[in-house]
């Protein structure tokens, strides 16, 4: 058994504000309501970790939206939404405004509910809480109106009839709703079969998407082929007929796929043979510049490299996350010195969310591999009850480093990295630790805490430090508290797309000017 030292706590000790303890029973701080909110909404984290089950990470997130004002909710869930680009926490947070406040519902509906997938999740919440009231039935029939077209129509057709079904969608006359109950069930008595055959006459992609069916089904590639082309038909409606796809009509749909899709179909272009001869379709399609245009941020790419079998895609995919570093402007970061501390422990090796194969370490190695490529002067402190040692050349690929990473593990004392780079006075002007900040080794190792260990750090080597701490994490603690993260130049960042960089980007052009 682990022996514990006696903390005594000094006059000034700065621990003394600590209010609560974390799941390991070390002492922590309570965060404000606007910074859970901004954490959940950036992170989306509601599944299981570590520390805590899915039920009481959804547990927790319900009883801050249940307390929090219809503002801050607005405001938080938008944030998650637009610039996070998360789904499940501003979609519960919806739910929750639409009882607080249905001015405020009505105004964030459309920037929340984006597909139809997002309106089905956000029926399904309401139906399991509050309900569907006038309110919320209105805002619905509201976004039928205004997002049904031919794509949607295909994309989200059964999302969408169940939808009209729920509310009772009284809208025009337009037949491309006819087309969409079509099939699914009973129609409402508004619609008739000659509503829909009128929507094939309107609309030529549905009535293109019929055609391309009857096309495969009866062996007619390449007429199925030439509608492809003729027509932006969505391959997710498609499902039913994959098994009556020939390479042909894979590398068809690769071909005119954008970015986000082909990446969503990438392994089934792969074994249907897209990919066998050449890989200069994925060589054109697989760009940093497509990717940043379509929003396709690193992580994304290292989840395909991780489930892609085919050597050569995955080899394309590695050069093209070498290759986003190479697209950054490190000119103003380049002005400092910079010390990168991941977090090895345990716990990182924990997936993010409630699916997927992304890991906290996954995304530590990222950013541990982007910022050691793209910054001049960086030091590397691999950090979990002890610092571990890093050999990796900088040259190396950002997959290098990620797997470097993962082949650490330990326990948790946030402050070992601090105190090494102390006892080497080792001067850096800027930290950036990828943390879930999950502190317990003031308790165990005969640790210090974070917070004293940085304060120290800024007394004894370097008093204008800045960190940054990278959370991608749910817990409700922080290891140090607002007031001294003010004091102290400490920035906690939640989540971890592309606004992550641009965001230490401002902080440094302020420190610049300070």
């Amino acid at each position: 058994m682990r022996q514990t030292k006696a903390i005594v706590r000094g006059r000034n000790d700065v621990m003394n504000t600590a209010d609560t303890v974390n799941h390991e029973g070390d002492r922590a701080w309570s965060k404000s309501d606007a910074e859970l909110l901004r954490q959940f909404a950036m992170t989306g984290t509601l599944g299981a970790s570590f520390y805590a089950t899915a039920k009481e990470t959804t547990e927790e997130a319900l009883e801050l939206l249940k307390r929090s004002d219809a503002d801050s909710i607005a405001d938080a869930i938008v944030l998650g939404r637009t610039e996070g680009f998360i789904r499940t926490f501003p979609i519960l947070g919806l739910v929750e405004l639409s009882k607080k406040s249905p001015g405020k519902f009505k105004a964030v509906f459309g920037e929340i509910v984006r597909t139809g997938n997002d309106l089905i999740d956000f029926i399904e919440l309401c139906k399991a809480g509050r309900g569907l009231g006038r309110s919320v039935k209105t805002a619905i029939s509201t976004w039928i109106a205004g997002h049904v077209n031919e794509y949607y129509a295909q994309k989200y057709r059964r999302q969408i009839a169940d939808a009209i079904r729920l509310v009772r969608y009284k809208g025009d006359s337009d037949p491309i709703f006819g087309y969409i109950l079509a099939g699914y069930g009973d129609r409402l008595k508004t619609w008739t079969n000659e509503k829909e055959d009128a929507a094939y006459a309107k609309y030529p992609a549905l009535s293109a998407h019929k055609h391309f069916i009857d096309a495969v089904n009866a062996g007619d590639r390449s007429s199925a082929c030439a509608i492809l082309r003729e027509f932006d038909l969505d391959v997710d409606s498609l499902t039913a007929y994959y098994d009556k796809f020939d390479v042909s009509v894979w590398r068809e749909i690769a071909r005119l796929s954008p970015v986000m899709r082909f990446m969503k179909y990438l392994n089934k272009f792969d074994r249907a043979g897209v990919f066998k001869k050449d890989i200069r379709l994925a060589e054109e399609k697989m760009t940093v510049r497509n990717f940043q245009k379509a929003r396709v941020f690193p992580f994304r790419l290292y989840t395909a490299y991780m489930n892609i079998a085919n050597g050569d895609v995955r080899d394309l995919l590695a050069q093209v996350l070498d290759e986003y570093v190479a697209a950054y402007d490190w000119g103003v970061f380049n002005e400092y010195s910079w010390a990168v501390c991941p977090d090895v422990s345990g716990s990182m090796q924990n997936r993010c969310g409630n699916s997927g194969d992304l890991r906290f370490i996954d995304i530590a190695g990222m950013f541990t591999g982007f910022f050691r490529k793209g910054l001049k002067d960086c030091k590397i402190v691999p950090w979990s009850d002890h610092v571990w040692k890093w050999n990796v050349p900088k040259n190396d690929s950002i997959v290098s480093h990620i797997n470097a990473l993962v082949d650490f593990n330990g326990g948790t004392d946030m402050s070992c990295a601090l105190r090494f780079l102390i006892e080497n006075n080792v001067k850096r002007d800027f930290f950036i630790f990828i943390t879930d900040t999950e502190e317990y080794g003031t308790r165990y190792y005969n640790g210090q805490s974070w917070i004293k260990s940085w304060i120290d750090y800024r007394h004894r080597v370097n008093s204008r430090a800045e960190a940054f701490i990278l959370r991608g994490d749910s817990y409700v603690t922080n290891p140090f508290s607002d007031a001294d993260a003010a004091k102290y130049g400490i920035h906690p960042i939640y989540g971890w797309n592309d606004n992550v960089v641009k965001y230490i980007a401002y902080v440094i052009a302020n420190h610049k000017k300070a």
